[in-house]
């Protein structure tokens, strides 16, 4: 069984649908008991399940993979591949191609902000030093690789994670 079939069911609309928020803050507090992670790269396609199923040897323990990463919309928080990112940016810009041209902020790698475009034309040449632009396409590829870095919950806790989260349930 599942972990969401133990989920109280709601709902919504003339849909029933999975009550997923009503038992997530326990389950994270059986997580943060757990103190080994192992670091892991998503990589292009990979889906929650398939790194559960290489690296506990069972899919549905996808749920851990998420809620170890606090990943609760995995449509938003999970990186995206080449063609939904194509996708992803012609929806929200209009023309995927002028991603890559139009300059989105200006980026100092010894700042911790941004400046944009309309602030950076008012400095001057000196003022200019050290700062470089960044496409809109630069930012939103940066932004989705860095939701490739993941953790993993140590597989040689899987027994206690199930009878601790079972308990919740009963």
């Amino acid at each position: 069984m599942e972990l969401f079939d133990r989920f109280d069911r709601v709902q919504y609309n003339n849909f029933e649908l999975t009550n997923i928020l009503r038992r997530v803050k326990p389950i994270k507090q059986v997580l943060e008991r757990i103190n080994v992670y192992h670091k892991y790269t998503i990589k292009e396609g990979e889906r929650a399940d398939t790194i559960a199923h290489d690296y506990y040897n069972d899919s549905t323990y996808a749920w851990l993979v998420y809620i170890a990463n606090d990943i609760y919309d995995p449509y938003y928080q999970w990186p995206l591949t080449h063609p939904q990112m194509f996708n992803y940016l012609t929806r929200k810009y209009g023309d995927y191609y002028q991603t890559q041209v139009d300059i989105k902020h200006f980026k100092n790698d010894s700042y911790d902000f941004t400046v944009s475009p309309f602030t950076f034309d008012q400095w001057t040449q000196e003022q200019r030093v050290g700062w470089y632009s960044q496409t809109i396409y630069d930012w939103e590829d940066e932004e989705n690789e860095k939701k490739r870095y993941i953790k993993l919950v140590s597989n040689r806790y899987l027994d206690q994670i199930n009878q601790q989260v079972s308990a919740l349930f009963n």
